[in-house]
């Protein structure tokens, strides 16, 4: 299907993505921030980046312009369920920056899936608002 890189601060977010994309065929690597995401996507390949915006030591959006710089080509989903400001202006600045997808936390994990595969196949993409 694809190899994704999860970066998210949140073990459970990240372990409940990984599994959930390893059970619909992805290859699926985990990073706890985006220093270390940044680091991995410069060492190997990946069809997809999904980065939460909300994280410690470097945030989701130094680590979009990090990964744009890397790797240009790169496709990346941003996430985020906001903190103190609505997630969705965090998405809004992430889309302006130029990343392939964004999905608002809490999100199905179907919609999830449904937008990795997309992404992995080269469609493009826009938004996908949270499940209410």
């Amino acid at each position: 299907m694809g190899r994704i890189l999860v970066i998210d601060d949140d073990s459970m977010i990240r372990q409940t993505i990984r599994f959930a994309l390893e059970r619909s065929g992805f290859d699926v690597d985990e990073a706890e921030s985006g220093v270390d995401g940044c680091r991995i996507a410069g060492e190997a390949e990946f069809d997809l980046v999904i980065t939460d915006i909300l994280m410690p030591h470097k945030d989701g959006i130094e680590t979009i312009i990090e990964l744009k710089r890397l790797r240009p080509g790169l496709r990346i989903l941003a996430m985020s369920g906001g903190g103190k400001i609505d997630g969705a202006e965090f998405l809004n600045l992430a889309a302006r920056l130029g990343v392939d997808g964004t999905i608002r936390k809490p999100f199905p994990i179907g919609a999830l899936i449904k937008k990795a595969e997309s992404l992995c196949r080269g469609d493009e993409e826009g938004s996908v608002a949270a499940a209410g």
